[in-house]
């Protein structure tokens, strides 16, 4: 449990896959991508205002609110 719970605050904190990977001593990010990285709510809904942001600017005015 403890290998999961570092790989989501490493990868959270740093956002560098290949860097946390490395911290566990993967020799694939997919290991490390696929097995022990787990995503939060909290992070997906970041995930959704960084994204909708550059979006945002092509849509009407009264839609971007």
């Amino acid at each position: 449990m403890f290998r999961h719970t570092a790989a989501s605050f490493l990868l959270a904190a740093t956002g560098n896959l290949k860097l946390t990977a490395q911290q566990l001593g993967h020799s694939s990010i997919q290991t490390t991508a696929n097995i022990y990285a787990h995503v939060d709510e909290a992070q997906r809904l970041q995930a959704a205002e960084i994204l909708s942001q550059p979006i945002a600017q092509f849509l009407p005015k009264d839609l971007a609110n």
